[in-house]
């Protein structure tokens, strides 16, 4: 019987622990909680006095020179950025640079899904392939470097082109 006895006392201990280190979880949650409430306090009086330093006041010497570090910061973050935007500006320029020349359009048939101005007699548009009102029209001279063949029905069609004019087939991009 001694056995049963300190079997259950093990297991009323072992249940006793489990609540413990439940309890002691759950407090260990509201600390974390508090700490957060108290940094969260902590950058309201930081964002208070640098308010009062932006506005000019007077302030502790302490609290000063810590806004001045944050100024410095703040340059330091000015410039770095200043050198992303210049180098975003670089790489757009040789975009633009390398980008196809299309052969302007004064007139044309606007596609009524995306709007993209297609060529008189175009039955697709080249930009989302929506099927187009049929235009008559002469067939358009394009110079040989500035087209592609469609690989479905073989018309021609300017470089760019996503979707064949003719027979609304997805181009080869990759030509």
């Amino acid at each position: 019987m001694a056995f049963f006895d300190r079997l259950s006392k093990a297991a009323k201990n072992v249940a006793a622990k489990g609540a413990d280190t439940l309890e002691i979880t759950r407090l260990n949650g509201k600390i974390m909680n508090e700490k957060a409430a108290m940094e969260t306090v902590k950058t309201k009086i930081g964002d208070y006095y640098w308010r009062l330093f932006e506005d000019g006041h007077e302030l502790d010497e302490e609290v000063t020179e810590m806004c001045l570090e944050i100024k410095d910061i703040q340059e330091s973050i000015d410039m770095l950025q200043g050198e992303i935007d210049t180098i975003n500006q670089k790489a757009k320029k040789v975009e633009e640079d390398d980008a196809p020349e299309e052969a302007p359009m004064v007139s044309g048939i606007k596609c009524p899904n995306c709007g993209t101005l297609n060529e008189i007699g175009t039955k697709f548009c080249r930009e989302c392939g929506t099927r187009l009102e049929p235009v008559p029209a002469p067939e358009p001279v394009l110079p040989v470097d500035s087209a592609t063949h469609c690989h479905n029905c073989g018309a021609e069609n300017p470089l760019g082109t996503k979707f064949c004019r003719e027979c609304g087939a997805k181009m080869d991009t990759n030509i």
